[in-house]
């Protein structure tokens, strides 16, 4: 959570015309049908229940299937939270996993700042810390040992621009610009 991975998103989706499939859209989508609050810990629940009843690669697949409906040269998913996801997203052609690290305080403080679901400003450090590690985002820390690179977001907002934008020139992208 707020590790500025939807940084990296938005500006793959600006500087390359990307097209953004974020992880939360189905689940806002049924929580919206209900009528639910659009929380993180809703997001969370739904994503848990949906796993548990119709499998581990339920929502992994609805992705793909998001991905694949695209007509745009290059897909950027900000989503990625469990082995399996790297795993299914690995049979996709041209599939690369950038990994967005920055340490919690850092993380807390963004969430709260842009506050973007409700409740968010106003979380404490240790509700933070409980969402960080509940069940839909375990596995996320042992996902940087599958990235094809890593990008510390804890340096200043200047550096960390810079850092992504000579990882973008290092990338094949320019390819998604024709």
């Amino acid at each position: 959570m707020a590790s500025g991975k939807g940084t990296v998103a938005n500006a793959l989706v600006l500087d390359y015309q990307a097209d953004r499939v974020r992880s939360s859209k189905p689940l806002r989508l049924v929580l919206d049908q209900f009528l639910i609050p659009q929380k993180r810990e809703h997001l969370q629940k739904l994503s848990t229940l949906l796993r548990q009843a119709f499998g581990e690669q339920t929502l992994i697949q609805s992705i793909v299937h998001q991905i694949t409906l695209s007509t745009a040269s290059l897909v950027v998913f900000d989503g990625i939270r469990r082995a399996i996801d790297v795993q299914t997203l690995k049979t996709l052609p041209n599939f690369l996993f950038i990994y967005v690290d920055a340490p919690s305080q850092i993380r807390y403080e963004r969430y709260v700042k842009r506050n973007e679901n409700p409740g968010d400003g106003a979380m404490t450090y240790e509700e933070f810390l409980k969402e960080d590690n509940a069940e839909p985002e375990s596995e996320i820390e042992g996902l940087k040992e599958l990235a094809d690179h890593v990008i510390d977001s804890s340096v200043s907002y200047d550096q960390f621009h810079t850092d992504m934008r000579e990882l973008f020139k290092k990338l094949p992208l320019e390819s998604a610009l024709k």
